[in-house]
């Protein structure tokens, strides 16, 4: 062929080689990154800034600390394919050129057409990461590689062409390689730019050698996954232009007439491609043209040995939590030291004062992202008074009371104005000393621009005020603003606090002023914009002067000492950092203090649907939450310990606190979470489906078990179908309020459980799916609010697991029964919940085991806890969710009385929680919680339930003595006990000590006082609970005997006719309370009363008399109990007879029997006790 066409093909072709360049790998999770290697990712190419293991939390886009975006990824599509079978370097000799009368001596690069092998070609080899260029070079060695045109490469390009050729690697990618894929023998599949071949039948088995999971470094290595598979080396289809030698354009590419030999030489890989070979003559002065090349052949050699270049080893787990943790105090010290820099140029003046009294006319200014909000001021007693934040471009100013008005008018305060000013010069110009604007532009919302106009008037400066509505999402007058000042009255806006954030981000100065202790919606959404938030409800109206001032002693290196919010943290990291920890720091208040405050700003973002790693000002959030994501797995639960392994304990403290739900993925620990959640869990399979869930609400607002479980590390996808007109829906995990603290808990016992194992409230938006996931699991919870009592709430759900849960709020399938009583058989899930009205029950397994055994689920749950214990309290309070009996059904109509509308509903959903108790062995409250599973005929719970719904009329005290807490609750415990008694047979709880109670009555008879002094005799020996609770309980159950005597007219009392007069009473007393009518008093026997204002005993009294139909003045004065002149008139307005004494008495320890006492006449005579 001629010379001039053959060394132009040859030369084309090496520059074909030249530019080769691969397009960068994918980015991947749980890859081993060198400092400089670069990754595509989302269409743009990154460089590695540091090395690292990445994951999913650390994509390159999100990590500006980790990657640098250097531009659009460099693939760009083909046009012309050659095949690219091989490529080998051969030493040349010297070849003749027409530059050697020039003294310039070429080496030619050749690129020798030969024919395609038969046998598989050998893959290009590459660096660890995959990134690969060819750069051949003018020297001693040649690129000869088999180039095979076809047919429609040999036609002639068009005159008006640009002779460009394109070349691309010999493999297409396969499909990827996925762990869930059963793969056969024989099998491709691609990973990280390159293809592989299955040698066998294999699953999960992961067929790359470097890149390997972070988690589990040692597992990988162990199984030797790559070896179920051949490495086919690069594939792509990426390809690159090569730019043309010249711009001649030849008619034809020439086509080899001949056979071409096949070379046999071995060619030799070389993993990494980028070949820069030694010289042989490095004196070149010009590039010779293809016309002065010499034509000869040049003779070949043997190509030269090039020494693959290792990979670098993964690091180890043990290395990555540490590469993990130092990331994070990097972080933490550098915003430490740009927050400390800005706090020392404000307080740069030696001679400020720094007292400052906000009044208890103020609220909290409290930081919710440490990384961008800086405590400015700081009272006496740490609560924030006042803070500066920077982000993106601008800064923002934020005081808890109307600070700038009193700076404004020297009002009040005026000791700070120098300290205000710096804070204003530095908000405004990002420096303390200024020199501001000439002109200050600035525009207001919810505040006054004249008071602002004041003060930068006071400053010497012009102000120029700008009518500007900042609250609109589309305005763009805000741009024309030097300084945007906010107040209280800022109307609220949904995307009011974003807008406040684009504000900042743009180089807008943000002031945010606070002038009472009243909240305001809008306030805290222009706080939640710069980083902020206000305190809570009633503000500073209850705080000591210690929580709203500065006092006057303050120096400005204690007030730079305060505001160093990140001192503590990187101390807090360091101490994680190091082996060996001095075991008081673990329990230090400074360290856990840190750890803590950065757990509640990722709770506040979460709950208000924050996405952390997305976040631009959350970085120091996402490296710390990673670190706790790589170090987790190797926790175990109850065998580390506060004095014996110190830095394991803060570690594990840590990891537990820096979590988030907000995401599809997360680690465990794979032994269990202690007494929460056993490891069996992990192996309970989920819906890989959605499931339409119907989720009964049964108030406005609350907590209710959706009857799903999430297993740790599972994420579980929900979506709102219909949100049953509620205003507001969140998912977590657990409603629990007590789960141990291991800083306290007892250290023999070890660190028992995860520190807070229940997940903060993850909203759930009207529409789309939501993933969540939980490094503990637990039973789902909907919390809910704005919601309409009776309605529902549909959710789809998948990922979530069945456990033992039993729905008595809506019929239940046998199929549903009886797969909880499975799940419940098992325990394999650390919880068991029930639903049923007025009440729904958490409890571990263990208790649910012991309070259900083996007894019908149904049994235990309907018949005792709902129909016994829940069903006893609501009769005996009146509540209206129980239907009347016929006494009392008879009675309210005689009276006149409303006892069914709506002051009479019952109290909202009961929550009861069997695992830890908040205070002794079971506590009240709601959640009412215990160590003890939850059965309805016990006496804890009727008493911690008769806590939280106790009627005043059963708290009768003296001079601060009687039945109070602890007596006035257990009325209703005893009324249960009675109940069940009769309803299941059961007979149990505490004594109602009637034979006690007489004891007392026959004491004060052989007193021998009379009058006023023998009721104080009895009041004294019997109200007060140092002598005992029992006998003072009995009185009531006395008043309910002469009810059934009286008025339902039974020989005996009945267990019904009691009952009667408790509900009786209960609703007169919600009656006189909230439903008073000043036309009618003697309705409540209240005749002589000008208002509803009574003494308890008083209103015991009259609705007594009242609901017996006798007056009971000498029973009360039986009993000790003083009542007033006006509540007698009342009653003997009434005319009702009046009604001696007498005594129903029951054998000891037959309380809960009523019906197998006797009655005792007392008047004018005491008898013996019968029994």
């Amino acid at each position: 062929m001629p010379s001039f066409s053959r060394h132009r093909i040859i030369l084309a072709g090496l520059i074909l080689l030249s530019n080769l360049a691969l397009a960068a790998p994918v980015w991947q999770s749980h890859t081993a990154y060198l400092a400089n290697d670069i990754v595509t990712f989302d269409g743009r190419d990154y460089k590695a800034l540091k090395s690292h293991i990445a994951n999913s939390s650390w994509q390159p886009n999100r990590s500006p600390t980790l990657w640098q975006d250097i531009g659009i990824a460099s693939a760009i599509s083909a046009n012309v394919r050659p095949k690219l079978v091989e490529t080998r370097f051969t030493q040349a000799a010297p070849i003749a050129s027409k530059a050697a009368a020039t003294g310039v001596t070429a080496r030619e690069p050749v690129l020798s057409p030969v024919a395609a092998p038969s046998v598989p070609p050998t893959p290009l080899s590459s660096e660890a990461n995959h990134h690969v260029e060819t750069q051949p070079t003018w020297g001693n060695y040649t690129a000869t590689s088999t180039l095979t045109p076809s047919p429609s490469q040999t036609a002639a390009p068009s005159a008006a062409s640009t002779s460009n050729t394109v070349i691309v690697i010999t493999q297409k990618c396969a499909a990827a390689w996925s762990a869930a894929i059963q793969y056969a023998h024989g099998d491709l599949v691609s990973l990280a730019n390159r293809n592989y071949q299955a040698k066998a039948a294999n699953i999960d088995k992961n067929p790359k050698r470097i890149s390997t999971n972070f988690l589990s470094a040692n597992y990988w290595r162990h199984r030797k996954d790559w070896k179920n598979w051949n490495d086919l080396g690069l594939c792509s289809d990426t390809v690159t232009t090569a730019n043309p030698i010249s711009t001649t354009k030849p008619a034809t590419i020439p086509t080899p007439t001949s056979k071409p030999v096949i070379s046999t030489t071995e060619p030799i890989a070389t993993p990494n491609p980028i070949i820069t070979p030694t010289l042989a003559t490095p004196a070149p002065v010009t590039t010779p043209t293809l016309e002065e090349l010499d034509t000869s052949d040049p003779v070949a050699t043997e190509p030269p040995v090039l020494q693959p270049v290792a990979p670098p080893p993964p690091l180890s787990i043990a290395a990555q939590i540490k590469q993990a943790l130092n990331l994070a105090i990097q972080k933490a010290r550098e915003i430490q030291g740009l927050q400390t820099s800005v706090m020392a140029d404000i307080y740069g003046d030696a001679s400020l004062n720094l007292s400052l009294n906000h009044t208890k006319n103020s609220s909290e200014i409290n930081r919710v992202n440490s990384s961008s909000a800086i405590p400015l001021v700081v009272a006496d007693d740490g609560s924030g008074m006042a803070a500066v934040s920077q982000y993106g471009q601008g800064r923002a100013l934020a005081y808890g009371a109307d600070v700038l008005s009193w700076m404004a008018n020297q009002s009040r305060e005026t000791q700070h104005y120098p300290l205000f000013s710096r804070a204003f010069n530095w908000v405004v110009s990002g420096k303390a000393a200024g020199p501001l604007p000439a002109t200050i532009k600035f525009a207001t919302a919810g505040y006054d621009a004249g008071t602002v106009s004041k003060l930068i008037t006071l400053q010497g400066k012009t102000p120029q005020a700008i009518n500007c509505d900042l609250v609109a999402a589309n305005n763009t007058c805000w741009q024309a603003a030097d300084v945007l000042v906010f107040g209280a009255g800022v109307r609220a806006d949904a995307a009011l606090a974003d807008q406040v954030r684009m504000y900042q981000a743009s180089g807008k100065a943000i002031i945010y002023m606070h002038n009472n202790w009243t909240d305001s919606a809008g306030g805290r959404q222009v706080l939640q914009g710069i980083g902020m938030e206000l305190g809570g409800y009633p503000g500073n109206f209850y705080a000591p002067t210690a929580g709203f001032s500065v006092n006057a002693t303050r120096t400005v290196a204690e007030m730079l000492q305060r505001t160093d919010q990140m001192a503590a943290l990187t101390n807090a990291l360091t101490l994680m950092s190091v082996d060996t920890v001095d075991p008081s720091l673990v329990i230090d208040a400074a360290s856990t203090n840190a750890i803590s405050q950065l757990q509640d700003e990722m709770a506040w973002m979460q709950r208000r649907g924050i996405d952390i790693f997305s976040s631009p000002t959350a970085e120091l959030h996402r490296l710390l939450i990673n670190w706790a994501d790589l170090y987790r797995p190797s926790i175990q639960y109850g065998t580390i310990f506060r004095t014996q392994d110190p830095a394991k304990f803060v570690r594990t403290y840590a990891s537990d606190s820096w979590v988030a739900y907000n995401r599809a993925s997360t680690t465990v620990s794979p032994t269990g979470q202690g007494d929460y959640m056993p490891a069996a869990a992990q192996a309970i399979p989920v819906s890989s489906t959605s499931e339409t869930i119907e989720v009964t609400i049964a108030q406005s607002s609350g907590m209710t078990a959706i009857g799903r479980g999430a297993i740790p590390g599972q994420p579980v996808y929900i979506e709102v179908v219909n949100d049953g007109g509620t205003s507001g829906l969140n998912l977590q995990t657990s409603y629990v309020r007590a789960y141990g603290n291991p800083l306290t808990d007892n250290e023999k016992q070890g660190y028992k459980r995860p520190r807070e194992p229940q997940s903060f409230p993850i909203p759930l938006p009207d529409s789309g799916e939501t993933v969540f996931v939980t490094p503990f699991g637990g039973p789902l919870f909907l919390n809910y609010s704005g919601a309409t009592a009776g309605r529902s709430v549909t959710l789809k759900i998948r990922g979530a697991a069945k456990y033992a849960h039993f729905d008595f709020t809506k019929p239940q399938s046998e199929a549903d029964i009886a797969d909880a009583i499975a799940a419940l058989n098992r325990a394999d899930f650390g919880w068991q919940t029930s639903k049923f009205v007025g009440g729904e029950i958490q409890q571990t397994i263990y208790y649910a085991k012991q309070a259900i055994g083996n007894s019908d689920p149904k049994k235990v749950i309907i018949d005792q806890v709902k129909g016994s214990l829940f069903d006893s309290n609501h009769i005996a309070n009146g509540y209206n969710n129980m239907p009347l009996s016929n006494n009392v059904a008879t009675l309210c109509s005689q009276f006149s009385w409303d006892c069914t509308g709506p002051i009479h509903r019952a109290p909202g959903v009961q929550h009861f929680i069997g695992w830890i108790a908040a205070c002794g062995f079971l506590c009240s409250g709601n959640p009412s919680d215990g160590f003890s599973g939850i059965g309805g005929t016990g006496w804890g719970h009727a008493h911690e339930l008769g806590h939280n719904t106790v009627q005043r009329v059963m708290t009768i005290t003296f001079n601060g003595k009687g039945c109070v807490v602890e007596c006035n609750n257990n009325v209703l415990a005893s009324i249960q006990m009675m109940r069940q008694f009769k309803t299941l047979g059961i007979d149990t709880g505490h004594n109602t000590d009637h034979p006690g109670l007489y004891q007392r009555i026959v004491a004060n008879r052989n007193s021998g006082t009379t009058g006023e002094a023998k009721v104080l005799d009895m009041q004294t020996n019997l109200w007060d609970m140092a002598k005992g609770q029992d006998p003072m309980r009995a009185v009531h159950f006395q008043l309910a005997f002469l009810f059934s005597k009286y008025r339902a007219l039974e020989s005996v009392p009945s267990m019904e006719a009691t009952l009667d007069y408790f509900t009786l009473l209960t609703k007169g007393d919600r009656l006189v309370s909230r439903a008073w009518d000043s036309n009618n008093k003697d309705k409540y026997a209240m005749g002589s009363f000008s208002n509803n204002t009574i003494s308890n005993p008083d209103l015991l009294f009259v609705l007594s008399s009242k609901i017996i139909g006798k007056d009971l003045r000498n029973i009360f004065a039986m009993y000790g109990m003083s009542v007033s002149q006006t509540a007698l008139d009342s009653v003997a307005a009434l005319g009702l007879p009046l009604l001696p004494e007498e005594f129903y008495a029951l054998a000891p320890g037959k309380h809960n029997q009523v019906s197998t006492g006797q009655w005792l006449n007392l008047a004018n005579q005491t008898p013996a006790y019968p029994y």
